[in-house]
Protein backbone atom coordinates (compact mmCIF):
# COMPACT_ATOMS: atom_id res chain seq x y z
CA UNK A 1 0.00 0.00 0.00
CA UNK A 2 1.84 3.63 -1.15
CA UNK A 3 1.16 6.83 1.27
CA UNK A 4 -1.84 7.85 -1.32
CA UNK A 5 -3.73 5.19 -0.54
CA UNK A 6 -2.75 5.41 3.45
CA UNK A 7 -3.78 8.85 3.87
CA UNK A 8 -6.83 9.96 5.27
CA UNK A 9 -8.27 12.26 8.44
CA UNK A 10 -8.47 9.36 10.36
CA UNK A 11 -7.56 10.80 13.70
CA UNK A 12 -6.98 14.20 15.32
CA UNK A 13 -3.33 13.84 14.62
CA UNK A 14 -3.33 13.21 11.21
CA UNK A 15 -5.52 16.66 10.88
CA UNK A 16 -3.30 17.80 12.90
CA UNK A 17 -0.05 17.28 10.57
CA UNK A 18 -2.75 17.97 7.37
CA UNK A 19 -2.86 21.89 9.13
CA UNK A 20 0.66 22.43 9.67
CA UNK A 21 1.62 21.51 5.85
CA UNK A 22 -0.83 23.59 4.80
CA UNK A 23 0.72 26.16 7.17
CA UNK A 24 4.13 25.93 5.91
CA UNK A 25 2.78 26.51 1.80
CA UNK A 26 2.31 29.46 2.98
CA UNK A 27 5.07 30.29 4.72
CA UNK A 28 7.58 28.71 1.79
CA UNK A 29 5.44 30.62 -0.79
CA UNK A 30 6.02 33.81 0.77
CA UNK A 31 9.55 33.64 2.37
CA UNK A 32 11.07 33.95 -1.44
CA UNK A 33 10.00 37.71 -1.87
CA UNK A 34 10.85 38.70 2.13
CA UNK A 35 14.33 36.82 1.52
CA UNK A 36 14.66 39.10 -1.98
CA UNK A 37 14.02 42.35 -0.28
CA UNK A 38 16.42 41.85 2.46
CA UNK A 39 19.23 40.66 0.21
CA UNK A 40 18.47 43.97 -1.89
CA UNK A 41 18.61 45.81 1.66
CA UNK A 42 21.71 44.44 3.13
CA UNK A 43 25.15 46.33 3.29
CA UNK A 44 27.62 43.55 3.26
CA UNK A 45 27.98 41.53 -0.16
CA UNK A 46 28.44 38.23 2.16
CA UNK A 47 24.70 39.34 3.25
CA UNK A 48 23.69 39.38 0.10
CA UNK A 49 24.88 36.46 -1.35
CA UNK A 50 23.85 34.35 2.01
CA UNK A 51 20.01 35.80 1.84
CA UNK A 52 20.06 34.66 -2.74
CA UNK A 53 21.39 31.36 -1.39
CA UNK A 54 18.73 30.72 0.88
CA UNK A 55 15.93 31.84 -1.62
CA UNK A 56 16.81 29.48 -4.19
CA UNK A 57 16.81 26.65 -1.21
CA UNK A 58 13.53 28.09 0.14
CA UNK A 59 11.90 27.98 -3.50
CA UNK A 60 13.09 24.29 -3.75
CA UNK A 61 11.49 23.64 -0.27
CA UNK A 62 7.87 24.81 -1.44
CA UNK A 63 8.55 22.32 -4.04
CA UNK A 64 9.18 19.76 -1.67
CA UNK A 65 6.07 20.91 0.32
CA UNK A 66 3.61 20.60 -2.90
CA UNK A 67 5.36 17.07 -3.27
CA UNK A 68 4.12 15.99 0.09
CA UNK A 69 0.66 16.96 -0.94
CA UNK A 70 1.13 14.78 -4.15
CA UNK A 71 2.41 11.65 -1.77
CA UNK A 72 0.44 11.97 0.60
CA UNK A 73 -2.86 12.90 -1.76
CA UNK A 74 -3.60 15.30 0.76
CA UNK A 75 -5.87 18.40 0.02
CA UNK A 76 -4.35 21.56 -0.56
CA UNK A 77 -6.03 24.08 1.76
CA UNK A 78 -3.25 27.44 2.25
CA UNK A 79 -3.47 28.57 5.68
CA UNK A 80 -1.54 31.79 6.59
CA UNK A 81 0.81 31.73 9.76
CA UNK A 82 -0.05 34.43 12.07
CA UNK A 83 3.70 33.65 13.43
CA UNK A 84 5.47 33.98 10.59
CA UNK A 85 3.22 37.30 9.57
CA UNK A 86 4.35 38.90 12.50
CA UNK A 87 8.53 37.86 12.02
CA UNK A 88 7.73 39.17 7.86
CA UNK A 89 6.39 42.53 9.44
CA UNK A 90 9.26 42.59 11.94
CA UNK A 91 11.73 42.40 8.88
CA UNK A 92 9.73 45.65 7.04
CA UNK A 93 10.06 47.44 9.97
CA UNK A 94 13.98 46.45 9.84
CA UNK A 95 14.43 48.07 6.31
CA UNK A 96 12.43 51.21 7.78
CA UNK A 97 14.26 51.65 10.68
CA UNK A 98 17.95 51.56 9.80
CA UNK A 99 20.14 53.69 7.57
CA UNK A 100 21.06 52.66 3.87
CA UNK A 101 24.71 51.15 3.66
CA UNK A 102 25.08 50.94 7.16
CA UNK A 103 26.33 47.69 9.24
CA UNK A 104 23.84 48.43 11.81
CA UNK A 105 21.17 47.16 9.16
CA UNK A 106 22.88 44.00 8.47
CA UNK A 107 23.19 42.94 12.22
CA UNK A 108 19.14 43.59 12.14
CA UNK A 109 18.63 41.60 9.17
CA UNK A 110 20.33 38.80 10.48
CA UNK A 111 18.61 38.67 13.99
CA UNK A 112 15.18 39.08 11.37
CA UNK A 113 15.77 36.12 9.05
CA UNK A 114 17.46 33.94 12.21
CA UNK A 115 13.99 34.37 13.71
CA UNK A 116 12.25 33.06 11.03
CA UNK A 117 14.75 30.39 10.27
CA UNK A 118 14.32 29.36 13.85
CA UNK A 119 11.08 29.15 13.60
CA UNK A 120 11.04 27.20 10.48
CA UNK A 121 13.48 24.91 12.15
CA UNK A 122 10.79 23.70 14.81
CA UNK A 123 8.12 23.77 12.18
CA UNK A 124 10.19 20.96 9.98
CA UNK A 125 11.16 19.31 13.01
CA UNK A 126 7.39 18.50 14.47
CA UNK A 127 6.05 17.42 11.21
CA UNK A 128 9.25 15.19 10.64
CA UNK A 129 7.91 13.71 13.88
CA UNK A 130 4.24 13.47 12.90
CA UNK A 131 4.79 11.85 9.68
CA UNK A 132 6.89 9.09 11.04
CA UNK A 133 4.10 8.53 13.50
CA UNK A 134 1.85 8.41 10.67
CA UNK A 135 3.85 6.16 8.44
CA UNK A 136 4.71 9.00 5.75
CA UNK A 137 8.26 7.71 4.81
CA UNK A 138 8.47 9.48 1.65
CA UNK A 139 7.49 13.02 3.62
CA UNK A 140 9.83 12.16 6.62
CA UNK A 141 12.47 12.29 3.71
CA UNK A 142 11.64 15.64 2.12
CA UNK A 143 11.20 16.87 5.49
CA UNK A 144 14.54 16.03 6.73
CA UNK A 145 16.35 17.63 3.61
CA UNK A 146 14.49 21.15 4.38
CA UNK A 147 15.50 20.88 7.79
CA UNK A 148 19.05 20.30 7.52
CA UNK A 149 19.12 23.41 4.72
CA UNK A 150 17.48 25.60 7.46
CA UNK A 151 20.05 24.59 10.04
CA UNK A 152 23.04 25.19 7.71
CA UNK A 153 21.46 28.74 6.60
CA UNK A 154 21.15 29.56 10.39
CA UNK A 155 24.75 28.48 10.89
CA UNK A 156 26.08 30.34 8.30
CA UNK A 157 23.99 33.80 9.30
CA UNK A 158 25.71 33.36 13.05
CA UNK A 159 28.95 32.99 11.71
CA UNK A 160 28.48 36.38 9.44
CA UNK A 161 27.51 38.32 12.33
CA UNK A 162 30.31 36.91 14.77
CA UNK A 163 33.22 37.36 12.63
CA UNK A 164 32.24 40.56 10.25
CA UNK A 165 29.04 42.13 10.52
CA UNK A 166 28.89 42.66 14.76
CA UNK A 167 32.20 44.25 14.62
CA UNK A 168 31.82 46.20 11.56
CA UNK A 169 29.04 47.76 13.68
CA UNK A 170 30.26 47.95 16.69
CA UNK A 171 32.86 50.40 15.06
CA UNK A 172 30.37 52.33 13.26
CA UNK A 173 29.98 55.90 14.02
CA UNK A 174 26.48 56.84 15.55
CA UNK A 175 26.46 60.09 13.50
CA UNK A 176 26.15 57.20 10.42
CA UNK A 177 23.59 55.61 11.30
CA UNK A 178 21.57 58.37 13.51
CA UNK A 179 20.47 60.00 10.08
CA UNK A 180 16.87 59.47 8.66
CA UNK A 181 16.67 56.16 7.13
CA UNK A 182 15.90 55.33 3.38
CA UNK A 183 17.41 59.19 1.84
CA UNK A 184 16.71 57.89 -1.70
CA UNK A 185 13.05 58.54 -2.91
CA UNK A 186 13.21 55.35 -5.11
CA UNK A 187 14.38 52.90 -2.52
CA UNK A 188 11.22 54.24 0.04
CA UNK A 189 9.00 53.90 -3.35
CA UNK A 190 10.24 49.95 -3.10
CA UNK A 191 10.06 49.36 0.38
CA UNK A 192 6.64 50.92 0.59
CA UNK A 193 5.50 48.63 -2.86
CA UNK A 194 6.53 45.46 -1.34
CA UNK A 195 4.53 46.08 2.24
CA UNK A 196 1.34 46.39 0.42
CA UNK A 197 2.19 42.97 -0.86
CA UNK A 198 2.68 41.80 2.81
CA UNK A 199 0.37 39.13 3.25
CA UNK A 200 -2.74 39.45 5.55
CA UNK A 201 -1.66 43.16 5.95
CA UNK A 202 -4.67 45.20 4.88
CA UNK A 203 -6.98 42.48 6.67
CA UNK A 204 -5.21 42.96 10.08
CA UNK A 205 -5.44 46.99 9.58
CA UNK A 206 -9.20 46.93 9.03
CA UNK A 207 -9.95 44.59 11.90
CA UNK A 208 -7.84 47.03 14.33
CA UNK A 209 -10.20 49.87 12.68
CA UNK A 210 -13.58 48.25 13.65
CA UNK A 211 -11.59 47.27 17.37
CA UNK A 212 -10.94 51.13 17.59
CA UNK A 213 -14.25 51.79 16.48
CA UNK A 214 -15.90 49.14 18.95
CA UNK A 215 -13.68 50.60 21.83
CA UNK A 216 -15.03 54.14 20.97
CA UNK A 217 -18.53 53.46 20.99
CA UNK A 218 -18.33 51.41 24.23
CA UNK A 219 -16.31 54.06 26.12
CA UNK A 220 -19.07 56.44 25.26
CA UNK A 221 -22.04 54.38 26.26
CA UNK A 222 -20.05 53.61 29.73
CA UNK A 223 -19.50 57.26 30.45
CA UNK A 224 -22.96 58.36 29.59
CA UNK A 225 -24.15 54.96 32.27
CA UNK A 226 -21.66 56.01 34.34
CA UNK A 227 -22.44 56.63 38.79
CA UNK A 228 -21.16 60.34 37.83
CA UNK A 229 -23.05 61.13 34.61
CA UNK A 230 -26.58 59.92 36.38
CA UNK A 231 -25.71 61.93 39.72
CA UNK A 232 -25.25 65.16 37.20
CA UNK A 233 -28.02 64.54 35.32
CA UNK A 234 -30.06 64.05 38.78
CA UNK A 235 -28.79 67.71 40.23
CA UNK A 236 -29.87 69.52 36.82
CA UNK A 237 -33.38 67.46 37.16
CA UNK A 238 -33.52 68.72 40.87
CA UNK A 239 -32.43 72.00 39.99
CA UNK A 240 -34.98 72.76 37.17
CA UNK A 241 -37.72 71.42 39.23
CA UNK A 242 -36.94 73.62 41.78
CA UNK A 243 -37.20 77.15 39.68
CA UNK A 244 -40.72 76.35 38.48
CA UNK A 245 -41.58 75.95 41.86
Amino acid sequence: MDENEKYQDSSKLAVFFHNMINEMYWVEKHLSEVLNTMSQAATMVALRAAFDTHKKETEVQFERIQQIFKETNMSLDEKPSKGMQGLFDEGWQVIDETEDGSFQRDVALIIAAQKVEHYEIASYGSLINLAALLGFTKCVILLQQSLQEEKETDLKLSQLAEMQINLAAKEEPVAVTAKKPRTSKSDETKVKTMKSKTPMKEEREAEKGVGQAKLKKTSSKAAKDSPSSRQAKSTKNNGVSKTKK
